[in-house]
């Protein structure tokens, strides 16, 4: 088993692929507006359709775990690649709110292609290089995060939102194919047996080192989801002049400090400094709500982005952490139903946090950088108060053997 390829193989996939969903997602106002023709309640609208995505995935999220076990991972970033890619033909000949709700509730029924490679990769990859190789296709999906609004904004403004979304749809069928196709995982025993549904979510509730991650994930999915559907909407208030290429700069520029952080968490982890997990993700969740705060007191773009910038380090923190924590306590033969499980709960996240910032935008848009950056100080406090009472329990001990991950 090449573990390597199969991360340089998911890197590449996941590139173009975080290109392609980051052309569409940051412009769902503007499809309500030009497809769907929604000219009020802009700011419940766009919750609602994240609401919608991230409520079917969630439901149908432990069912692709399950397959995965039971037939392999790779069928799931075919499955994935696929059918993101026709919802977002479908999307762009949407013409009505309730027709788009519903091809938005297929779309995250669909979705998953990054959680997929999670799984393949750390069920392929050597427990010493886990937390390398996490990082590393973390970052290749933080630099397609980085270039995807810019070349969603720059194809909107030139040749509108219905040309921008056939092209994220071809960009889905390509990666879905070549990351089938590129990669390679053990053969599943014929007679694989598996366990329950509700005795696989109670041995993961039961474990705190996969339910910290579920909390800090959760956390980081909500105050994300408060912020991003109101987003283009406080940057149009910020800036009218060119406003949906502004939109995909201040969504991408998080996404280059995401990049950035995302290798230096195996190195604070490592030999030379050793920093638990349990700290970085106290320290990164406190921190994201300073520079969330910050965010919702922005009188100027260059504010702004200047503190998106830094808030991308601290998300870093808090999903390289979280990830590579799930794959060292997860068992191996259980791995791909542990980490939809971990995705599945964590996402509910996805489905409050629009809600919650939908409606706390109708009052003023910032408020929901303000009630975010509450949710992640809370999050940080909890979390260091349990862990002075639990030293040591979310980390279990593994090899560091082997060669020293760059």
């Amino acid at each position: 088993m090449n573990w390597r390829k199969n991360l340089y193989v998911l890197c590449f996939c996941n590139f173009f692929a975080n290109i392609g969903f980051n052309m569409v997602i940051p412009f769902m106002p503007v499809i309500l507006q030009q497809n769907a023709g929604v000219t009020e309640n802009l700011s419940f609208w766009s919750g609602m359709m994240s609401m919608m995505v991230y409520f079917t995935y969630v439901i149908v999220q432990p069912i692709w775990g399950s397959m995965a076990d039971r037939s392999g991972k790779r069928m799931l970033l075919l499955r994935s690649g696929l059918g993101i890619g026709l919802s977002y033909f479908m999307i762009a000949n949407c013409r009505s709110i309730w027709a788009l709700l519903a091809v938005r509730a297929l779309n995250g029924a669909l979705m998953g292609f990054i959680p997929a490679s999670n799984i393949l990769l750390s069920s392929t990859t050597p427990s010493y290089a886990v937390g390398y190789a996490l990082g590393t296709l973390n970052m290749a999906v933080a630099v397609g995060t980085v270039l995807g609004p810019v070349v969603g904004g720059a194809l909107v403004e030139s040749l509108g939102i219905t040309y921008s979304l056939y092209f994220g749809g071809v960009i889905m069928l390509i990666v879905g194919l070549a990351a089938f196709f590129g990669t390679e995982e053990q053969p599943i025993p014929a007679n694989v047996v598996l366990s329950p549904f509700w005795q696989d979510v109670k041995e993961v509730l039961a474990d705190p080192g996969i339910r910290t991650p579920i909390f800090c994930l959760f956390t980081l999915n909500m105050c994300n989801q408060m912020i991003l559907p109101i987003l283009p909407l406080f940057v149009a208030g910020l800036q009218a002049e060119r406003a949906q290429l502004m939109v995909g700069v201040v969504y991408s520029i998080s996404a280059v400090s995401l990049a950035l952080g995302s290798p230096l968490i195996n190195k604070l982890h490592g030999r030379k400094y050793h920093i638990s997990y349990a700290v970085i993700l106290v320290s990164c969740l406190l921190l994201a709500g300073g520079t969330t705060l910050l965010q919702g007191l922005a009188s100027g773009l260059l504010f702004l982005v200047i503190q998106r910038f830094i808030y991308g380090f601290f998300q870093s923190g808090i999903t390289v952490a979280s990830n590579v924590l799930v794959a060292i306590n997860a068992p191996d033969e259980k791995r791909g139903r542990v980490f939809s499980l971990v995705n599945s709960i964590a996402s509910t996240g996805f489905i409050i946090g629009p809600v919650i910032g939908g409606n706390l935008g109708e009052i003023n848009y910032r408020v929901p950088f303000i009630a975010a950056a509450l949710f992640f100080c809370l999050a940080g406090v909890y979390l260091w108060q349990w862990q002075k009472r639990n030293p040591g329990g979310i980390e279990k001990d593994f090899s560091d053997d082997g060669e020293e991950m760059a």
